[in-house]
């Protein structure tokens, strides 16, 4: 009797067993958000496109065994085509427990052509979105459970236009600084690393059938072209440093109401100033608040009151932009991740 039992309660058993459905990722994920903007819809070619992130984990429905931050930024122009990237690679890793709800940045969008085309080692100073219609799409990776899920955002678009009259002569004077920068540069008159480009070009040239390395043929085309660039420089006297100067200085003159302002200040230098850094940057931020690269001056205004220690007039004035412009969006989204910012090197004791 013993053994039949056993049998029918297996029998019972095997014929109600059911095979449990594994749940919908979507479901899995339920309470975290990845969440994608932009700074403005519309931008002149050259213009910086500032993204931001934000990454909402609600922990009253999902519990990650530890937050992987890797994922992916993809931006494509209107054929589908995929633009080039040019920022750094990374990722890391918290313990369950130290995760915080949410997570967000706000920060230029490295992608593009390069401002320059040739030869491309010299003029590596920065990159533009043709004028075009572009989508960007993101994700975000997680572990839950043991498994890597994806949590991808919804996609955004922009749209760059080509610059016409005033603003098309501003980029065109932007380009021509950027070889002089170069030129004003240090690196090309440090002998040792001239001598070790020279020494790395001969042992290219040995290789044996170089040409049909296609990626080390092109390196070592723009390597050469480099160095030809470099020798013709070698002993020309000429002050770049000022030459750079004045034509920054005469720029802010002719369009100091052109978008191209601001990226100048971010990629070439300011011009000379015959007031206060303080007072220069201040003035700036009243005149064009719709700046995202206002993050980079407040940057610079809390570190020259912390030189002088006068955390009082840096709070002051921080309280009276924000009173100045606490309708205007892009300036509020800026000043949020600046006073986080300042929150962090003040509790870090690099500031004040």
């Amino acid at each position: 009797m013993r053994k039949i039992f056993l049998i029918l309660v297996f029998f019972s058993l095997e014929g109600n067993f059911v095979i449990p459905q594994e749940k919908n990722p979507s479901e899995i994920t339920k309470g975290i958000q990845l969440i994608i903007s932009t700074d403005k819809s519309d931008y002149l070619e050259g213009e910086n496109v500032w993204l931001e992130t934000i990454f909402i984990i609600d922990k009253k429905k999902v519990k990650l065994d530890y937050w992987l931050y890797s994922g992916n930024v993809n931006v494509t122009n209107s054929n589908k085509q995929g633009v080039r990237y040019h920022g750094p690679q990374y990722s890391c890793g918290f313990p369950s427990y130290d995760y915080p709800d949410t997570m967000c940045s706000f920060e230029v969008l490295d992608f593009g052509d390069y401002e320059l085309q040739k030869p491309r080692e010299i003029y590596q100073v920065g990159h533009y979105f043709p004028a075009d219609e572009y989508e960007i799409t993101a994700y975000r990776n997680v572990m839950i459970k043991g498994k890597q899920y994806k949590v991808e955002a919804k996609p955004v678009k922009f749209v760059v236009h080509k610059p016409e009259g005033k603003d098309l002569l501003a980029r065109k004077e932007y380009l021509e600084m950027i070889p002089i920068m170069w030129k004003d540069s240090i690196y090309w008159k440090d002998t040792i690393a001239y001598n070790d480009l020279i020494a790395y070009k001969e042992g290219l040239e040995k290789r044996p059938m170089l040409e049909q390395d296609t990626n080390a043929y092109n390196y070592y085309i723009r390597l050469k072209e480099h160095l030809e660039m470099v020798s013709k420089l070698w002993n020309d006297t000429t002050d770049y440093k000022l030459l750079l100067q004045e034509k920054i200085d005469s720029f802010f003159v002719k369009y100091e109401n052109s978008v191209y302002i601001d990226k100048v200040l971010y990629s070439i230098g300011a011009p000379r100033k015959s007031i206060s850094a303080i007072e220069f940057y201040y003035n700036l931020i009243l005149k064009h608040p719709e700046f995202a690269g206002n993050h980079h001056r407040l940057w610079y205004i809390m570190s020259y009151y912390s030189d002088k220690k006068d955390i009082g007039g840096y709070l002051n004035m921080i309280d009276d932009l924000e009173s100045r412009f606490k309708d205007n969006e892009i300036f509020m989204k800026v000043l949020f991740y600046h006073k986080r910012d300042y929150q962090r090197e003040l509790k870090s004791g690099r500031i004040f």
